[in-house]
């Protein structure tokens, strides 16, 4: 019957504006991010021109959220976090952060991806820097560095059973130490592989590849990376580094997968760069998106420069149309 046509295309229509108002351009944080881009043009340009909703996260709720002090155990609300790192799956962003003071466990928060809805803060035992996440969805874990060579792995169920307001942080399913790795700063998972990274301030820095099903043994290869790396992550034939330290701009080097193999990446040898905003933290990709998290709106930074407080996401067909 043609007027239950007309409900349902009104249904849909009142939701596409829903969405177009809630996470789209007519909403303040879009227009806020819009103007804190002008001086990057190409962010600016392929931003606004993802069809993608949403398109961004605020992380508003990062800036005062529960967690437990790091000396009693107590529920204790923080407002020194620091976003670091971030992984992406098809339900759920996840976000890990540190408490600039060190006076709070770190966490990892989890959000719904298509509301954008904080479903739940979980507390990590002590204060690692936690600057590397990834999510295996074949194995129903998360990975993530901690301190000096240490990553651990947190089964994705008991991440998803954890209760709220738990007197207890979360327990790892696993600790590996790396003693290649002084300290892992960053990680990726790519065909079967944990590539696990250094951050160097003043020279370049240098990454393992590990076999998954073996951690125990040495790294497969070793490479030299950019310095001041602060993420890897991989988009179809390509590997892709972002740089990040202070109030300059950002990076994002795209190197081909030959390149990796060879353990080339350095910036003379980069294919594309792209600046960004300054603090730039963790990228990773997913599904033709590239999802971008920064520090800059935490407590400790967000005076030195204009902060962006949300984790961003653009169309890397967009942002790279080199790439088909």
């Amino acid at each position: 019957m043609w007027w239950i046509c007309v409900i349902f295309l009104i249904i849909g229509l009142s939701y596409w504006l829903y969405r177009r108002f809630y996470f789209g351009k007519f909403s303040s944080d879009y227009q806020k991010i819009k103007t804190l881009l002008r001086n990057y043009p190409l962010v600016q340009k392929v931003f606004i021109e993802n069809d993608w909703l949403p398109n961004y996260y605020p992380l508003e709720s990062l800036w005062q959220v529960n967690t437990l002090a790091v000396t009693s155990g107590a529920l204790a609300i923080c407002t020194d976090m620091t976003p670091q790192g971030l992984a992406v799956s098809q339900h759920f962003i996840l976000l890990s952060a540190y408490c600039h003071s060190f006076q709070h466990c770190s966490l990892l928060l989890l959000f719904d991806r298509y509301d954008r809805r904080l479903l739940k803060t979980v507390p990590l035992s002590g204060r690692p820097h936690v600057g590397g996440l990834a999510i295996d969805v074949s194995e129903e874990k998360i990975w993530l560095t901690l301190n000096n060579g240490n990553v651990a792995t947190i089964g994705l169920a008991d991440l998803l059973a954890f209760p709220d307001q738990a007197t207890e942080p979360i327990a790892y399913e696993k600790v590996y130490d790396l003693p290649e790795i002084p300290r892992a700063a960053y990680l990726a998972i790519h065909d079967q592989e944990l590539i696990v990274g250094t951050f160097e301030k003043e020279h370049q820095g240098f990454y393992g590849r590990y076999a998954l099903e073996n951690l125990e043994s040495p790294a497969v290869k070793k490479g030299a990376i950019v310095s001041k790396a602060q993420a890897i992550t991989f988009y179809q034939d390509y590997c892709l580094v972002a740089q990040s330290f202070g109030p300059r701009s950002s990076h994002v080097y795209l190197f081909s997968m030959a390149q990796f193999e060879q353990g080339d990446l350095v910036e003379a040898a980069a294919l594309v760069t792209l600046k960004f905003p300054p603090y730039l933290e963790q990228i990773t990709v997913f599904q033709d998106q590239l999802y971008l998290v920064f520090e800059s709106g935490a407590s400790a930074y967000r005076q030195k420069t204009r902060p962006i407080e949300a984790i961003l996401v653009l169309s890397l067909k967009s942002l790279m149309p080199s790439i088909s």
